[in-house]
């Protein structure tokens, strides 16, 4: 008797853990955190550690999509615009003069964009905006304290992080970020995220409001061109 082939399976008790809602939660935070931590994994881990977190978590969310394949629903289209702009990026292999670092980037392109579709086929919208939120607290808080450790108590860089230790004199602060404009972006995207769970009550009052005062003041401290620019356009668009 002939079996037919059929999609890979994956024994069972591996199916039942990694198909749980918990380890879904697990791989939505850890994929957010990779993705916005690079420069304080790298700085940490390097850059293999930091390849081989990535392929762990594709590998994970394989097996994730493989063990909840019969329960999820396809409920829309992908960016057409994104598509064509890493196929661009693809095509440009042909007559790109540092052909493994336009590789290494699309492939890096496709692994985030692979997580990404993980993350919005197993979590509803409110779980994603909860995993931002806790993510981004951590990065936030982390930046502060590290900061405050350079800038106020040790007064002396951490040049490993690229933090300057500039918090005494105002700024501008880096944090984990690595740059203060990434660090001001992050913190912009914060408000928002906050601001919805605040909104929604997904977490409690207190702390989606100490959230967003820690968001307000790494922003205010990074004294970033780039971010207050965005604040200032987002701010006058809603005044119109």
């Amino acid at each position: 008797m002939t079996t037919q082939p059929g999609r890979p399976r994956l024994p069972a008790q591996v199916a039942e853990v990694i198909g749980s809602a918990g380890f879904s939660a697990a791989l939505t935070a850890a994929t957010i955190a990779t993705v916005l931590f690079p420069h304080l994994l790298r700085a940490l881990i390097g850059w293999p550690g930091y390849i081989g977190a990535l392929s762990g978590l594709l590998v994970l969310a394989i097996g994730a999509l493989l063990a909840r394949h019969r329960v999820l629903e396809w409920q829309g289209i992908l960016p057409v615009s994104i598509l064509l702009f890493v196929g661009w990026c693809a095509l440009t292999l042909l007559w790109s003069q540092y052909q493994w670092a336009t590789l290494t980037g699309v492939l890096y392109q496709l692994t985030v964009g692979f997580l990404a579709l993980y993350v919005a086929l197993t979590r509803d919208l409110i779980q994603v905006v909860r995993s931002f939120g806790d993510v981004l607290r951590i990065l936030l808080g982390l930046s502060l304290a590290l900061e405050v450790l350079s800038g106020l108590l040790l007064d002396l860089p951490f040049p490993f992080l690229g933090i300057e230790g500039n918090l005494a004199s105002g700024g501008p602060i880096q944090g984990v970020a690595g740059s203060r404009n990434l660090l001001g972006v992050l913190a912009l995207i914060a408000i928002i995220t906050f601001a919805v769970e605040y909104a929604t009550r997904s977490v409690q009052r207190g702390v989606a409001a100490a959230s967003l005062a820690t968001a307000v003041v790494t922003l205010l401290f990074t004294r970033s061109p780039v971010s207050l620019d965005l604040s200032s356009s987002s701010d006058s668009s809603r005044s119109r």
